[in-house]
């Protein structure tokens, strides 16, 4: 989304445009966080930390390139009339000399150059015959565009800053952004303006004042405003979630790589570092343990705390130490030829960690309903076909699933098999993830959603990047052909193309001039640049695969449960009905609470 506002300059004028042209210092603590998306430098690596300087891009409209301010004080001189008479003032009772508008995207959601060509456009459009600056900044979360625009323009007359000009913005702003395939933000496309004795305002607190109707149809535009979730929230959210049935920490650990996380806790001997990291499936740099919540909550030593005090007080949570029982075999993925359903045990059961480690566990209830479906299926497959064609069978819907087909369900033995191998499919995932109920398994689905819809939009937004630098790589290509096209010295085409291919060659010119490609090194780094976010678009892109397939099981288990509940009698339509307001993001889960992640045995409600 690009949100936008104009307001008379509230700092002097020179003052403001060397603001706006300046380029940006900041200071990080490790490369990772450098935006390597944009131009910058790095100045100083010292104790404080990496100090980056991100460079600001700039371009002028109707004024002077090497001093902007002296043509907008020409034009104060030129036009400004008597301060008593003037209409227009600013808080301080002053004549405005100046007016600052900026416009902000989502994040980084386009480059430095698109940025450019959308503030240059709206210079010549909006801000016709005005002096105007126009400056992009790369070096906070949102990229984003600053105006530094003269009072007066060309003809004397004045800027009118006011409901309407603003709500102008506003629409050649969203009209870009649309052109450009940004976000828009819908429900703000048009300025609701109250109107009282004392002024007029947006009303974006969804109250009228002095009689007017209680409500608006606007949601409050700061609210939309709101940036995505950081990394560290959605951390902090997926724990609270996991941690009341976490047997322990390494069992926690493993509950979030089920949901894609990718984790560094230990060291190559088995010790833990010093802190741990955790990097999310939506995020490219990970977020350590300290930087999460208050600090303190979410450390390794803290949170096992919580988990030893739970398990002392629930001890049927814990991981049992059953090292005398040696008949308990373990699977590391269920399949019908391999598997011999009747001999499965409803008591305990082993399963594999992510470090390769194996435990022992307690079956739940929730395990032996599937357990108890593949019985009594199995025996029912056994009454249609022999032993023989039943492995037949099942080898060929198993090769069928493993190629993402449909399976087969011409016949009922078929049905009963394609039945069977997608139980297992959610007894693993159960046993896996541990759930014990819908509301543990929606808790899930609803954050493998929210990974899901992010890596969406991030992929969007790189096929998009790299679409804008792969188009300006193209332009020298460009610049060539129409060069050798202009030599062309044919009547018809003097009379028909000439003017159009010069106007174009102009116009990449000065994009090859603005982009620095006049210097063979600048166009290499940036081909150089261009090839990593092609790399970083391929990651995105198998994120977001693993992403899908992370949904497909989540989907696969809860579609079996509530088929085995369902032929058992049981209502399942309000857990369905959650589910399916969750495909259509209309389902909110409530936010787990931090107490109930102490105390909470982990039994949620069937």
């Amino acid at each position: 989304m690009a949100v936008s506002e104009i307001h008379a300059a509230r700092i002097t004028v020179n003052r403001m445009i060397a603001y706006i042209m300046k380029d940006k210092d900041e200071t990080v603590q490790s490369e990772r966080e450098i935006n390597q998306q944009y131009h910058h430098e790095i100045l100083d690596r010292g104790k404080n930390g990496i100090c980056v300087r991100y460079f600001t891009q700039s371009s002028f409209h109707r004024c002077i390139r090497t001093n902007p301010y002296r043509t907008f004080k020409e034009f104060q001189q030129k036009f400004q009339q008597d301060k008593s008479s003037a209409k227009t003032r600013s808080k301080n009772n002053e004549e405005p000399l100046a007016y600052h508008a900026r416009i902000s995207f989502a994040g980084h959601e386009c480059s430095q150059e698109v940025a450019m060509e959308i503030g240059d456009r709206i210079a010549e459009s909006l801000f016709k015959g005005f002096p105007t600056v126009v400056s992009v900044h790369t070096n906070t979360d949102n990229i984003h565009i600053h105006f530094a625009v003269c009072a007066w323009n060309t003809d004397g007359r004045k800027w009118n800053n006011c409901h309407r000009t603003t709500q102008m913005l506003r629409d050649v702003t969203d009209q870009l952004c649309e052109e450009y395939g940004l976000s828009v933000l819908e429900q703000t496309r048009k300025m609701h303006i109250v109107r009282t004795e004392t002024g007029s305002y947006e009303n974006t607190d969804h109250r009228f004042e002095h009689g007017s109707p209680a409500y608006v149809n606007t949601k409050k535009y700061e609210e939309l405003k709101k940036k995505r979730m950081t990394q560290s929230d959605i951390v902090k959210q997926d724990i609270d979630m996991l941690l009341p049935r976490a047997s322990s920490y390494e069992n926690l650990l493993d509950l979030l790589r089920m949901l894609g996380y990718q984790i560094r806790a230990k060291k190559q001997d088995g010790d833990w570092m010093k802190h741990v990291s955790f990097l999310a499936p939506a995020f490219s740099k990970a977020v350590r343990e300290d930087k999460i919540g208050d600090g303190s909550y979410y450390c390794r030593k803290n949170l096992e705390a919580v988990i030893a005090e739970r398990i002392a007080k629930h001890p049927e949570l814990a991981e049992e130490n059953l090292d005398g029982i040696d008949d308990i075999p373990i699977y590391d993925d269920y399949r019908y030829t391999k598997v011999p359903v009747q001999s499965m045990r409803e008591d305990f059961y082993k399963k594999r960690r992510t470090d390769g480690t194996v435990v022992q566990r307690r079956r739940t209830e929730w395990q032996n309903k599937a357990i108890r479906s593949l019985k009594k299926d199995d025996l029912h497959v056994r009454t249609l076909l022999d032993t023989t064609e039943i492995w037949k069978l099942a080898e060929e819907q198993e090769k069928l699933s493993a190629r993402k087909l449909k399976q087969r369900e011409d016949s009922e033995a078929a049905r009963y098999v394609a039945q069977i191998e997608n139980t297992f499919r959610a007894l693993h995932y159960t046993e896996q993830n541990e759930f014990e109920s819908y509301g543990q398994m929606l808790n899930v689905i609803k954050a493998i959603h929210r990974d899901y819809a992010d890596l969406l939009v991030k992929k969007e937004e790189a096929e998009k990047l790299v679409s804008d630098r792969e188009r300006n790589l193209r332009v020298p290509e460009q610049i060539a052909e129409l060069k050798e096209r202009i030599k062309n010295r044919d009547l018809s085409y003097m009379v028909e193309h000439y003017q159009d291919d010069v106007s174009k060659l102009d116009k990449l010119l000065a994009r090859c001039k603005t982009l620095g490609f006049q210097d063979p090194e600048k166009f290499r780094q940036y081909k150089e640049k261009t090839e990593e976010y092609r790399v970083q678009l391929t990651h995105l892109t198998k994120m977001l695969q693993a992403a899908e397939e992370r949904l497909d099981e989540a989907d696969n288990c809860l579609r079996t449960y509530a088929r085995i509940d369902s032929e058992c009698g049981i209502d399942v339509s309000a857990p369905m009905q959650r589910y399916e307001q969750i495909l259509r993001g209309e389902y909110e889960l409530p936010e787990p609470n931090r107490e109930n992640s102490r105390n909470n045995a982990g039994r949620d409600e069937r």
